[in-house]
């Protein structure tokens, strides 16, 4: 908690790296802790090491984010299968990766493909009455 807090301020006085720095401080604690306390494959650890690949990618550490996102991509077509919105939504964080490490034809494949399943599953969804 007061890592959150320390990134709030740092934040407040707009020094920014420092805010992101203390932001992945706490994203990497928490997917530790967690997956001490849940293995590597829950879906709380999944969405924090989400979260810090999120991180990596806005202090410019691409690399290390796509790593990390292709791990969390792996995980949740195992656990969730290619058709579930969380899975959809990793794989369109790692598409958003690939172009920012200038990898732009993989990401705009990976990208149209995810846009396919969104429009298929969203398709066999009932509708709201």
């Amino acid at each position: 908690m007061c890592i959150l807090l320390r990134q709030y301020a740092l934040e407040s006085s707009e020094r920014w790296g420092e805010a992101w720095a203390a932001k992945e401080a706490f994203w990497r604690m928490r997917v530790a802790v967690s997956s001490s306390l849940s293995g590597s494959q829950n879906q709380y650890v999944l969405r924090s090491q989400t979260e810090l690949a999120i991180t990596l990618s806005k202090l410019g550490r691409h690399e290390e984010a796509l790593e990390l996102q292709q791990q969390v991509v792996a995980a949740r077509l195992e656990v969730l299968g290619a058709k579930h919105p969380h899975t959809l939504g990793s794989q369109n964080s790692l598409a958003i990766t690939l172009g920012e490490l200038g990898r732009h034809e993989e990401a705009l494949e990976l990208q149209q493909q995810v846009a396919t399943a969104r429009s298929k599953v969203e398709g066999q969804r009932e509708p709201n009455v």
